[in-house]
């Protein structure tokens, strides 16, 4: 039972022993990559609202 455990998981213990190498800094780029497009829908998203709701407050001012 105890080599069974020891055999699962060891790639865990060894990946977190093992030092940064480049996949990792690919990962980290493509990470902020996704980040930050994710963020810029957000700030469009959030400006057509805000647009939206100017266009809407305007046309109730002259009703």
């Amino acid at each position: 039972m105890l080599l069974f455990i020891a055999l699962e998981t060891a790639p865990v213990f060894v990946k977190l022993i093992s030092p940064r190498g480049p996949y990792d800094d690919l990962l980290d780029q493509h990470e902020f990559t996704f980040a930050m497009h994710r963020k810029e829908k957000k700030a469009i998203l959030e400006m057509q609202t805000d647009a939206r709701i100017r266009k809407a407050e305007d046309e109730a001012t002259y009703v």
